[in-house]
């Protein structure tokens, strides 16, 4: 029998009867494993959910002003890219990791942006 408590509702998790999900550095019972705005279940895997304030959210579900790097509400001045807004201070080199200032950046293959620095390279 599992000792693995849930998260969310503090409850054994027993893996054997149960999917365990291990998602945001936390242990979930599947159905504990759900959206923090509209309630539905959240499948596990690569961006399948954003954090606001600790909680799991859809990325649909989430305000609009959520950094698409850190997950955190962006209060004040962002930086937007295509559908992708960022902090400031998150919007930075993929490889270097220095802030891009300035409006000029390259991409990566993958849509990663680049500083003029290691782009130019």
């Amino acid at each position: 029998m599992s000792t693995t408590k849930c998260c969310k509702c503090g409850l054994l998790i027993d893996g054997t009867k149960e999917e365990i999900i291990d998602a945001l550095d936390s242990t979930w019972h599947s159905t504990c494993f759900s959206c923090h705005q509209c309630r539905k279940p959240i499948k596990p895997g690569k961006g399948c959910c954003v954090v606001i304030d600790g909680n799991p959210v859809h990325p649909d579900c989430a305000p609009r002003h959520v950094c698409s790097k850190c997950s955190q509400k962006i209060e004040g001045r962002e930086i937007v890219v295509g559908d992708k807004r960022f902090h400031e201070g998150c919007w930075c080199c993929s490889q270097c990791s220095k802030v891009i200032q300035g409006g000029k950046y390259f991409e990566e293959e993958d849509g990663s942006p680049l500083c003029t620095t290691c782009g130019e390279a």
